[in-house]
């Protein structure tokens, strides 16, 4: 980012530069020149500017190469769990062999369940531990609707194994993400590594859908998920960056595109609101 004082004729007198990702441009190429004084310089050339009745301009320049986004080895240095395998080891009896299952997982809305051994919940989670009792039978995993969620989660608890799903949405990552998190799975860290790596491969394959891109882009912050979130902005300045625009303006044409117009479009608030705590966010980055 770059702001730039003009004078009336439109000529530049003074700039300043900050480079909104981790660190100030100058300090990325060994010179730490605006990280500890950019905040009292911009102070002092916007009071400047305008007791001299002057112009800002504000240039933000973003620099990325299209083909990182397709590189799964730039993107992400460690391979996560391995893939479940189409056929188990002895080793994984106890949770395949289905005479051995003695405890039903359900739904939120308890219309879908998957069953599994009580005993191997005991010995995974310190969370069932705490929350399941010797003679329950039947427990509501609450806020979880998809069968998906609590099936991956499971798997890896249990196998330590990522059973990848045909197609992972924003909303099963972020579902999986957060069971995960409750359960007190061991080493959570490389299951989030192969939910990453299969978003990536994902957001390349519904590049072109901006609803799709901006959904994922708030499940990434919500998750903090900082990789995911860097390729869902790149994408949306390489390929959607006017159409993004008009839905943070609300100035959408429903005539060229459908269901995305809206005045108000309900992603609106997350994309372009600030939100509380935001500046603490990146104060601690």
């Amino acid at each position: 980012m770059k702001l730039n004082v003009l004078n009336f004729y439109g000529k530049t007198q003074k700039s300043l530069q900050y480079c909104i990702e981790d660190w100030p441009l100058g300090h990325r190429y060994g010179v730490f020149q605006w990280a500890t004084n950019f905040e009292g310089n911009l102070t002092a050339l916007v009071a400047d500017a305008i007791k001299n009745k002057q112009t800002i301009q504000v240039v933000t320049h973003m620099d990325f190469m299209i083909d990182d986004l397709s590189d799964l080895d730039y993107l992400m240095r460690d391979d996560g769990a391995p893939s479940l395998p189409a056929t188990l080891e002895f080793y994984f009896d106890a949770f395949t062999n289905q005479s051995r299952h003695d405890l039903k997982l359900r739904t939120s809305d308890g219309s879908q369940f998957i069953t599994t051994s009580h005993a191997l919940l005991f010995l995974t989670s310190s969370y069932f531990r705490e929350n399941l009792k010797i003679s329950t039978s039947d427990y509501t995993v609450v806020g979880v609707d998809s069968l998906d969620t609590i099936d991956i989660c499971l798997n890896f608890m249990v196998t330590r194994f990522y059973k990848k799903p045909a197609v992972l949405s924003p909303k099963l990552a972020f579902d999986i993400f957060t069971l995960a998190t409750q359960w007190n799975v061991f080493n959570p860290y490389i299951l989030t590594i192969s939910l990453k790596r299969q978003l990536f491969e994902e957001l390349k394959k519904n590049h072109g859908d901006l609803e799709y891109v901006c959904n994922m882009l708030i499940v990434a912050e919500d998750a903090k998920f900082p990789n995911v979130q860097s390729c869902c902005i790149a994408t949306l300045v390489y390929y959607h960056f006017n159409d993004f625009m008009r839905i943070t303006d609300g100035t959408w044409c429903g005539a060229l595109c459908g269901s995305w117009w809206n005045p108000i479009h309900p992603l609106k608030g997350r994309l372009v609101e600030r939100r509380e705590g935001a500046d603490d966010h990146w104060r601690n980055r």
